[in-house]
């Protein structure tokens, strides 16, 4: 079904004559309109849409296939949100358009340059119409939608970078800054760092200063209200290195006082907040601030020691040593735990490494590291890895706080599945990026009994496993299993639909060094083989005039592997068989031919 809704109208304003007072009369210019604003009528194309009105705002959600073509603009994602206003300059009326492009963005730019991402958000005007064809739509508000959800939370970018003006575009279709240009662009902000401690001195060191911090340190960077960048370190014992200028007696204490002399600090809560007022019983300098305030204005790293524990929004990591560098972002950890939160799931991640290094202040790199949802040192299941590279891509604002789709991307070497501590399974390497719905673990289960002792069985997501963008329409998923009294175990399944059809693929193997326990009498029996498993493929397709054709392909290595190791399937589900079959029906007739044979 084809709706066309009409978004902006287009005046047409004769040209007006001046009369001056000679002879001739002259024609008075119709003045320029600006380049960044289209001709050309905007057609968006799709399955299904919801349309509603939000202010002075028309918003249509198109869910499935959509397409928006303006001109030689060419916009494709799998969903979309779509904000209309109209606006009018020199007497006309134009369509001012943010488009949010969600799953497999592409945008095709008249010269052929094409610009894909995960996600991307786009703003476009033009004089001409908005015409929506699609396939289905209903007049209702879907703004509780996760697609509208991250909408909202994408089209934040244009407050941090917003689109040229209408003036001063040079294009009519804008699209706003990558992630990465965004990070770029963030000014660096000297940020307040503050601490305090049971016992402080001050000592030069190598031509440096650094204060000595001792007993319930507390070193704290930014402000809460910056809750995005604000980072919370507590430890034993703690150095302060200061820039060099502070050097003399800027610092009060540092070479001009005794530490005999000089009284020791007021002992401060570390659960209390910190006061921006100097105690009345240490010494200012000049006159006004405090040790810890003066200090504060020089930090440029710490080191840390002593059941450290450093947190940051959502993250937290535990070590027994840290060294952070305020200046360039950067710090050392050895011996790390790092727990954060799975943000759709809330699942806590568990990450132990020998060493993270912060390389800036969106890279991490960690060495012999293993990812687990486990927080004991030596979790069940784990994903082991040599080194991993983590970078987060995720846009956020200048107080840090996130203002687009949570995303990242991973790069990970000498790759093992882990059972116990011990691998099971090795991948290379393996690179990638993620977003907050796109992330390889999909599900695993473990236990005990008595047919296959312990079990561990994992689900992956496959094309992002591989770094692979998910094609519409097709569920790919990896199973990695392990049995300690049979062996490990390989499948894939695959589920696809189209418009015209859709099948599935079912495949598994295990190199079996157990006996098959199908109960009553049939205990202990010996497969046929050690190489067990089996291939399963269903398709059906939708072919011109009423024709349907469907193709099966069902191979069992032996007679009782179903029964094993798919006991639903094998109770519940269709019989695996091999045919070809062609059908047609038209009202209260069917014709059919069908080919049945065994392979096995």
């Amino acid at each position: 079904m084809a709706l066309a809704l009409l978004a902006a109208c287009v005046a047409d304003i004769a040209p007006a004559t001046a009369q001056t007072n000679g002879a001739s009369n002259i024609e008075a210019v119709e003045p320029l309109l600006p380049p960044g604003i289209s001709d050309f009528d905007l057609e968006l194309y799709g399955k299904f849409a919801y349309l509603w009105n939000s202010g002075n705002e028309q918003v249509v959600e198109v869910l499935g296939n959509f397409t928006a073509r303006m001109g030689e603009y060419e916009l494709k994602s799998r969903d979309a949100v779509v904000w209309f206003r109209s606006v009018s300059t020199q007497g006309k009326v134009y369509l001012d358009a943010d488009i949010f492009l969600w799953q497999g963005a592409e945008i095709i730019q008249p010269g052929g340059t094409v610009e894909t991402g995960p996600a991307l958000v786009v703003t476009l005007r033009t004089f001409g119409k908005q015409l929506l064809n699609i396939d289905s739509y209903s007049r209702q508000r879907d703004d509780q939608s996760d697609v509208y959800s991250e909408a909202v939370r994408a089209r934040r970018v244009l407050e941090v970078e917003p689109a040229d003006s209408m003036e001063t575009a040079e294009q009519p279709v804008q699209v706003s800054p990558t992630v990465e240009q965004l990070l770029s662009q963030r000014p660096k902000v000297k940020k307040r760092i503050a601490y305090q401690a049971d016992e402080t001195y001050s000592e030069p060191y190598n031509g440096a200063s650094v204060v000595l911090a001792i007993g319930n340190v507390y070193v704290a960077q930014g402000s809460p209200t910056q809750s995005g960048d604000y980072i919370e370190i507590r430890a034993d014992a703690a150095v302060l290195f200061l820039h060099g200028d502070a050097v003399g007696s800027q610092i009060p204490g540092f070479v001009d006082e005794s530490r005999a002399d000089r009284p020791k600090p007021k002992r401060v809560d570390i659960d209390e907040p910190l006061e921006d007022v100097a105690p009345a019983d240490e010494p200012t300098l000049e006159g006004r601030k405090a040790p810890r305030e003066s200090v504060q204005e020089f930090v440029s790293a710490v080191y840390l020691e002593g059941d450290v524990v450093l947190l940051h929004g959502d993250r937290m990591i535990r070590a027994p040593r840290l060294y952070y560098d305020f200046d360039n972002d950067k710090a050392l950890i050895l011996d790390a735990v790092t727990r954060a939160v799975e943000p759709n799931r809330e699942l806590p991640i568990y990450v132990r490494a020998a060493e993270i290094r912060q390389l800036d202040s969106v890279t991490y790199q960690a060495k012999d590291a293993q990812v687990t949802t486990s927080e004991f040192h030596t979790p069940h299941v784990a994903l082991g890895a040599k080194e991993l590279v983590f970078t987060d891509i995720t846009p956020r604002d200048e107080r840090g706080d996130v203002v687009g789709i949570q995303a990242g991307t991973y790069e990970a070497k000498h790759t093992t599945l882990n059972l116990d501590g011990k691998p099971l399974a090795y991948w290379p390497y393996s690179t990638g990026s993620f977003s907050e719905d796109t992330q390889a673990f999909k599900r695993a289960k473990s236990g005990y009994n008595s047919e296959f002792g312990a079990l561990v069985e994992t689900e992956w997501y496959l094309f992002n496993l591989l770094g692979l963008q998910e094609p519409e329409g097709y569920n790919a998923t990896l199973r990695l299993d392990y049995f300690s009294r049979r062996g490990p175990a390989i499948g894939i399944d695959v589920d696809y639909q189209q418009e015209d059809y859709y099948g599935l693929v079912r495949s598994y193997y295990i190199r079996d060094d157990g006996q098959d326990d199908l109960g009553g009498i049939r205990n202990n029996l010996e497969p046929d083989t050690d190489n067990r498993g089996r291939l399963l493929f269903r398709h059906r397709h939708f072919l011109p005039k009423g024709w349907e054709l469907t193709l099966e392909n069902g191979y069992l290595s032996d007679d009782n592997f179903l029964e094993s190791f798919e006991r639903n399937e094998f109770e519940n589900g269709k019989r695996n068989e091999t045919l070809a079959r062609l059908l047609k029906r038209q009202e209260n007739w069917q014709y059919s031919v069908m080919a049945n044979w065994r392979i096995n």
